[in-house]
């Protein structure tokens, strides 16, 4: 990189700054050379006034030099720095502004302005480094960021005699969920995965995930026949110590008949309208990419008009108050039971604000919602 191109970085991430933080820099900058006006004043000592005048002017010229130089203003910068040390000095000694010390600074004065000043450039040019770093690091964070909600959109689709709703909110920048939908011209699969760890590195397998989801799905709609080509696929390209929950539906014709699978992934919650309850289905498996030979294996549902299905990630049931207790599906459950006639939006959001009202999101929450038209 030339020099040129480091100080159009330098600019930057100055001029990129937050006013507050900016205000916060230049007020320490004021401080740091308003205690350097007062240590030239100590050989001389006068009024109170005369030296808070002193620390006023030594602070301000410090703010100014501070400006000029983070804008690399570096022409009014060398006039600036010629009047203040070679110009001004003699005339308002002239004028009686300023009162000369026959004995001169002394030496232990002067080491500590030379110190002062050493060290306000030295911070200066670790601020910038490292201010160029991190404006590095999070434009790339947001571009992942940016990514995943490419990969994960939200869903709002009618298919084959269904309602479906869905949404992902990441706890971070970048998240780690994923959720999908594919319709061919037989029926539909929607599916959620939520995948090891958190951050950058779970948004990039992530987007792995829903590549290799996707190319299979060319060949496969049924979502029990498509875990175990999923799982030696990722297994294959995950590193050793990540793996994926999942867990789909799918629907073959109008007829209300679904299949469940997951792998690893907590119960579907299947509300039943016409009974007004609610039951857990799921099945104990491995999550996906840990084991190439594992077996997955399918529930079947007969869907009747109204009946509602709920596929989450863990972000929305393991959740602690201040107490330790847990909100669980027992609360997800109770979110549910009090808004299941509902539009979906409404569910939604109703079962999102259920949760964070329980206690603050640590992890990333996706939800989706598949109801069979009345």
């Amino acid at each position: 990189m030339t020099w040129k191109q480091r100080q159009q970085r330098s600019r930057e991430f100055w001029q990129r700054l937050p006013p507050r933080s900016s205000l916060l820099f230049f007020a320490g900058v004021f401080f740091l050379f308003g205690s350097i006006g007062l240590i030239g004043d100590i050989p001389h000592p006068g009024s109170f006034s005369s030296a808070l005048l002193s620390a006023l002017i030594a602070g301000g010229t410090g703010v100014l030099f501070g400006w000029l130089g983070t804008r690399a203003r570096y022409l009014a910068l060398g006039i600036l720095f010629v009047l203040e040390f070679l110009v001004l000095p003699p005339l308002l000694t002239r004028a009686h502004f300023m009162r000369p010390s026959p004995a001169g600074l002394n030496p232990a004065a002067a080491a500590a302005i030379v110190m002062i000043v050493a060290g306000y450039v030295a911070m200066l040019f670790f601020t910038a480094t490292e201010g160029r770093r991190f404006f590095r690091l999070q434009n790339e964070v947001e571009l992942a960021g940016e990514i995943h909600r490419s990969l994960a959109p939200a869903i709002a689709r009618s298919a084959a005699g269904f309602e479906l709703r869905g949404i992902s909110r990441s706890a971070g920048a970048v998240g780690g969920d994923l959720l999908d939908f594919v319709e061919d011209g037989s029926g539909w699969l929607c599916y959620l995965a939520d995948v090891s760890g958190h951050g950058v590195a779970a948004g990039v397998l992530m987007g792995v995930v829903k590549s290799a989801a996707r190319t299979l799905l060319l060949t496969t709609s049924d979502v029990a026949a498509l875990l175990p080509y999923l799982n030696r696929a990722l297994a294959s390209l995950l590193p050793p110590e990540s793996f994926v929950t999942f867990a789909g539906l799918c629907a073959s014709g109008a007829d209300g008949r679904l299949q469940f699978a997951s792998a690893g992934h907590g119960p579907l919650l299947y509300w039943h309208a016409a009974a007004g309850e609610c039951t857990r289905h799921g099945q104990q498996s491995f999550p996906l990419g840990l084991f190439p030979a594992a077996e997955y294996e399918a529930v079947n549902f007969d869907a009747q008009p109204g009946d509602l299905l709920v596929l989450m990630t863990d972000g929305l049931t393991e959740l602690f108050d201040r107490h330790k207790n847990e909100f669980g599906l027992e609360g997800l459950e109770a979110a549910l039971r009090r808004c299941a006639r509902a539009p979906l939006v409404e569910i939604e959001a109703a079962l999102l604000t259920a949760a964070r009202a329980f206690s603050p999101p640590t992890d990333d929450q996706t939800l989706i919602l598949v109801r069979r038209a009345v």
